[in-house]
């Protein structure tokens, strides 16, 4: 283990491996089993959820208000077309604190499974999402070259997205793990002008259900992917990973904890 790399057999201090490096290195870790291998050089089985650190009594949290000064950022998932087995489209919204160590995915929409949408049908979604909203950086899979042309068209410029799946999952993970990134439960909040009802919580199933060895083709992780690009975006104040916490962290914890999973949770957790 890291531990005992600290000393020589003969208890002379080694050069390398301090208290303050093993630390850093368990804040780079993306779960326990991680670290458990990583850090303390145990045999673990890999085969696990792929967002572990997102805790459902912990992150998914009752709506609060949103500062004027927060910053916003939103990102699109195009979906793979409404044939059987296809991925839907998805939008997610995150608003950070401005010293950018605390965010909130505020609100969001997943498309319905087995319907076509249009690239125009998921603009005209994520213009009526959006509404008043001021964001930063607005981005969307690049692969969808027909969405990004319409959108440039009526005046709509989004960014290309960070599609790698080691590095985005490795931001969200570190971000649920030091507590930086909740989700508000919207199940008493309509954003949208169509009243599709509450989305967020089809977010926190995908984040219980994905596994690790599913493949992409069979994986439910539309939602995810479109928070993975709106997230990655961001810049993070990795400050954090020295186990400092605002206070509004704090209080976002303190309140997590005193949460009761939904029902979607309780058939996610049964199923896992």
């Amino acid at each position: 283990s890291m531990y005992d790399c600290q000393v020589y057999e003969d208890g002379t201090p080694g050069p390398y491996f301090d208290t303050s490096r093993i630390d850093r290195a368990k804040a780079r870790c993306k779960s326990q089993a991680e670290i458990d291998k990583r850090v303390y050089g145990k045999f673990v089985l890999d085969a696990s959820r792929k967002y572990a650190q997102y805790e459902p009594t912990r992150h998914f949290i009752k709506p609060r208000p949103i500062p004027p000064t927060w910053h916003r950022y939103a990102a699109v998932d195009i979906g793979s077309g409404g044939v059987k087995g296809a991925h839907p489209p998805a939008i997610s919204f995150v608003a950070i604190s401005p010293d950018h160590r605390m965010g909130y995915v505020y609100k969001g929409w997943r498309g319905d499974d087995g319907r076509d949408y249009t690239s125009g049908d998921i603009l005209d979604k994520f213009i009526d999402l959006r509404g008043d909203d001021r964001l930063v950086t607005q981005r969307f899979d690049q692969n969808a070259k027909d969405f990004g042309q319409i959108a440039m068209r009526i005046g709509e410029p989004f960014l290309p997205s960070e599609k790698h799946h080691d590095i985005g999952e490795d931001v969200v993970n570190t971000l649920f793990k030091n507590d930086m990134l909740f989700i508000f439960d919207d199940s008493v909040v309509s954003h949208s002008k169509t009243n599709d009802g509450p989305q967020l919580h089809k977010l926190g199933g995908e984040m219980l259900g994905l596994k690790r060895e599913t493949t992409k083709a069979k994986a439910k992780d539309d939602f995810i992917d479109s928070m993975r690009y709106c997230v990655v975006g961001i810049p993070w104040d990795w400050s954090a990973l020295r186990g400092e916490k605002t206070d509004e962290a704090k209080i976002a914890e303190k309140t997590a904890k005193q949460r009761h999973p939904t029902a979607e949770e309780i058939t996610a957790e049964e199923i896992r």
